[in-house]
């Protein structure tokens, strides 16, 4: 009992040697996010951009859950398994040496929202778009829900809303 104390002691001191990063650090890295989950586009009205996200998503495997052409929102879901390797691991070595199983990460929900608001040009829209995933453990628990900031995502959605809204203000 008394080594946990002196660990917990220990942690806490170490912890109190940390100093936080400065403040704008934040607002940089808010500022970068923000960039990547936003691009302009031309046309004439957003029912189209909306109609071309709606595309997009659908291409990429989501099933759309809610549209409204009066806000200008999209949000579609897809599930995806969870399961890491080493979470795996570490629940058998749980399992083996303490005797008890442990809660893994084991399916996702991600969640993509997209919204669609007119810029200061003429004829010109910005898409923001949000990518974020709720997991569940295999005791059937939430785990954790966190927005996705891997620019790979953002990329290739961006990159197949831009050829699709090509086409649809092209009437191709």
């Amino acid at each position: 009992m008394s080594k946990h104390i002196c660990l917990s002691l220990f942690f806490l001191m170490l912890s109190g040697c940390l100093s936080a990063p400065p403040i704008d650090t934040f607002h940089s890295r808010g500022a970068a996010v923000e960039n990547m989950q936003t691009r302009s586009f031309d046309a004439e009205d957003s029912k189209g951009i909306i109609l071309s996200c709606i595309s997009v998503l659908q291409d990429m495997g989501y099933a759309i859950e809610e549209t409204n052409y009066n806000l200008a929102v999209v949000k579609g879901t897809k599930e995806a398994e969870a399961v890491v390797a080493s979470q795996v691991a570490m629940g058998i070595a749980s399992s083996i040496l303490l005797g008890q199983t442990t809660a893994i990460d084991d399916d996702q929900i991600i969640t993509a929202s997209i919204v669609v608001y007119h810029s200061e040009k003429e004829n010109n829209y910005y898409v923001r778009a949000i990518f974020a995933q709720e997991i569940f453990k295999t005791n059937g628990m939430r785990g954790k829900s966190i927005a996705i900031e891997e620019e790979d995502i953002y990329s290739l959605f961006f990159q197949k809303l831009s050829k699709s809204v090509f086409l649809e203000t092209n009437e191709v």
